[in-house]
């Protein structure tokens, strides 16, 4: 570049009025650095002066002075010799055309609160500008803001001065460890219906969890299953989205208050045999139950029992498996309708005592009865009663408790082997009445029998016979009813105590004997 003329040199010609010359800079434009705001900037002010001199320049900012992003005036002047001035300027814009850093923070993990879902989650992005000036941030979410389980991301931008704009995204994960809440239902207890043993129970356990969403439950039995007669676990399981699970049990109790139904058979009527008292009896109750189970049956007898003639009343009981009874009854009788057997002795000969006509006599009949109870006997004559002389049947009956009889007979002959007992008078002594032969004396033999009958009796004269002076010989035979006879003799005397009369019957010879005694007669009676 060629000086101008020096002003100072001219002076000496001519007086200087005139300022130097001043060429600025154009205005500069500058990108500022990616890395920073500041950007050294060099320029130079052209001065020239109508001296030729050489021109001080200075500038408010001296050339390769730093520039920070922005537009800044550069004032120069130029000075010369003369102390005329001249200023100029130029403007110096420093560009950011790089969008500020923006450093998000690392993914964010946390872990959910036992009693809820939502977790506060605080963060801060990073913002630096190659400006140097605060850089404002936004985040999609406010740092503070509430997390609820799972996995959120988080949008940041960082906004500089000049406009230009960075974005950084990172995750929140909120983690749930938490397992669902479960709460069973109290102990069920039902009554099973009397009339079955499966009852529907419904039910619902209650499942929440901490990250608010719906819950699956499960259980080992659907709500509204059937359940029998006794008790059961029910297994509850919820499970929550991140797969966490968590259980409760409960007992379903279905209890059986409803005893078993029992039926007897009808009441049995069967027949003794003939030939004994036992008879086997088959039966069985019929037990049913609610409950589906086998029910159990015990009888005061058991089917096939002997059972003896009569009525027996069989009792049974149902137990069922929840200890629950029921009984019935019914009567077993077993009807006897054979009659006893008798046997009587064997016909009874007995010869009658010397001294009497009674004879007790001992028998007994035998009487056997299918029932094998003792049987009644009775007869037309006890045992050991008196039987007299002769043949008397006796007539024995057997009456067993049913009722039945049977009869038998038998004759009990006493025989009579001994004959009547006689007495006869004692010798009879009578006087001869004074006016004659003649004298009827009466008299009665005495005749007993061992047979207590009359027994007839005869003698040789009949009771008041005419007997005459002289001893006459009677003789009296008692005959039984056997045929047994028995005779005495007895001596009948009249006695003349009166002296004769010489009277001589008419027609009479009478032959005086030799001794001179009275004569006398004999004559014989026969009684009848």
């Amino acid at each position: 570049m060629t000086k101008p003329l020096s002003a100072s040199k001219q002076i000496h010609r001519w007086q200087n009025t005139t300022p130097p010359t001043i060429i600025c800079p154009d205005d500069v434009n500058r990108t500022a650095p990616d890395d920073g705001n500041n950007l050294a900037v060099d320029f130079e002010p052209t001065c020239t002066d109508n001296s030729g001199d050489d021109v001080n320049s200075t500038c408010s900012h001296r050339s390769g002075a730093i520039f920070t992003i922005g537009t800044e005036s550069v004032s120069c002047t130029c000075s010369d010799p003369a102390g005329h001035v001249n200023t100029c300027d130029f403007q110096v814009t420093v560009t950011d055309t790089t969008p500020s850093t923006i450093i998000c923070p690392d993914d964010v993990n946390r872990t959910a609160p036992d009693d809820g879902n939502n977790l506060a989650v605080d963060f801060e992005p990073t913002c630096i500008d190659n400006s140097g000036d605060d850089v404002n941030s936004t985040c999609s979410h406010r740092s503070g803001a509430i997390f609820t389980i799972g996995t959120e991301s988080v949008s940041c931008t960082c906004s500089d001065p000049a406009g230009h704009v960075n974005t950084c995204d990172f995750q929140v994960t909120v983690t749930d460890t938490t397992p669902p809440t479960i709460i069973c239902p109290d102990d069920v207890n039902r009554t099973a219906p009397d009339d079955g043993n499966n009852l529907a129970v419904d039910f619902e356990p209650t499942c929440t969890d901490n990250s608010g969403d719906d819950v699956n439950s499960t259980c080992s039995h659907r709500s509204g299953a059937i359940f029998t007669i006794g008790t059961e676990s029910v297994s509850c399981t919820c499970s929550d989205p991140a797969g966490h699970v968590n259980t409760c049990d409960f007992q379903v109790t279905v209890t059986d208050t409803t005893p078993p139904t029992i039926i007897c058979p009808d009441d049995v009527n069967r027949t003794a045999p003939d030939d004994g008292n036992n008879l086997a009896v088959d039966f069985e109750p019929t037990c049913i139950d609610n409950s589906g189970d086998d029910v159990n049956s015990t009888c005061s007898h058991r089917s096939g029992a002997i059972f003896t003639i009569g009525t027996e009343s069989v009792s049974c009981t149902c137990c069922d498996p929840a200890g629950h009874v029921n009984t019935c009854d019914f009567q077993v009788t077993v009807t006897d309708k054979t009659p006893p057997t008798i046997i009587c002795p064997d016909d009874v000969n007995r010869t009658a005592p010397d001294d009497g006509n009674n004879l007790a006599v001992d028998f007994e009949p035998t009487c056997t009865d299918n029932s094998g109870d003792d049987v009644n006997s009775t007869c037309s004559h006890r045992s050991g009663a008196i039987f007299t002389i002769g043949a008397e049947s006796v007539s024995c009956t057997c009456s067993d408790p049913a009722g039945h009889v049977n009869t038998c007979d038998f004759q009990v002959t006493v025989t009579d082997t001994t004959p009547p007992t006689i007495i006869c008078p004692d010798d009879v002594n009578r006087t001869a009445p004074d006016d004659g032969n003649n004298l009827a004396v009466d008299f009665e033999p005495t005749c007993t029998d061992n047979s207590g009958d009359d027994v007839n009796s005869t003698c040789s004269h009949r009771s008041g016979a005419i007997f005459t002076i002289g001893t006459e010989s009677v003789s009296c035979t008692c005959s039984d009813p056997a045929g047994h006879v028995s005779t005495c003799d007895f001596q009948v005397t009249v006695t003349d105590m009166t002296a004769p009369v010489l009277i001589c019957p008419k027609n009479l010879d009478l032959l005086a004997p030799d001794t001179g005694k009275h004569s006398s007669c004999r004559f014989r009676t026969r009684m009848h």
